[in-house]
């Protein structure tokens, strides 16, 4: 067919390295690549000649977090009640995900925190594990200035 492909998975921080090593950017390989990695990538493989621009289709955060309440719940059904997926800081009854609220959920362990925001500026929970106003301004003035953003309405 006359096309060429570059097989390397970027989904994986061990594939970015392979595309750093294969010098994916410089080399003119490629035009466009996927990957949930985003620091990764502005690291291992952009620079001041190659630079990146990202193609982000957002949901609100509610409307995520509510569909994987949802998720979790089914997949909690699925399994029988079997106990699989809990939370037992719960305040309601013996902390089953399928006996909880949405307020219940939203204020246990089990929802993410600041997902984006912590994925844009590479801070983990577990290393950072509170957000200041500053954090939420800069990951905004990223997406502003590296972002080419599409709102996905449910």
């Amino acid at each position: 067919l006359g096309r060429t492909y570059v097989n390397v998975d970027l989904s994986t921080v061990e594939g970015i390295e392979k595309a750093s090593d294969w010098e994916l950017a410089s080399s003119g390989m490629a035009d466009v690549v996927f990957s949930p990695h985003l620091n990764q990538i502005a690291e291992k493989l952009l620079d001041g000649q190659h630079k990146g621009r990202m193609f982000v289709l957002m949901i609100h955060p509610c409307v995520r977090e509510f569909k994987r309440f949802r998720h979790r719940r089914k997949m909690e059904l699925l399994h029988h009640g079997k106990g699989l997926i809990t939370n037992e800081n719960s305040e309601e009854g013996n902390g089953d995900i399928l006996s909880m609220s949405y307020t219940a959920y939203s204020k246990s362990h089990l929802v993410e925190d600041n997902w984006m925001t912590r994925t844009i500026l590479d801070k983990p929970r577990e290393s950072y594990p509170e957000l200041t106003s500053e954090d939420m301004h800069a990951a905004k003035e990223l997406l502003r200035i590296k972002a080419i953003i599409g709102l996905y309405d449910v």
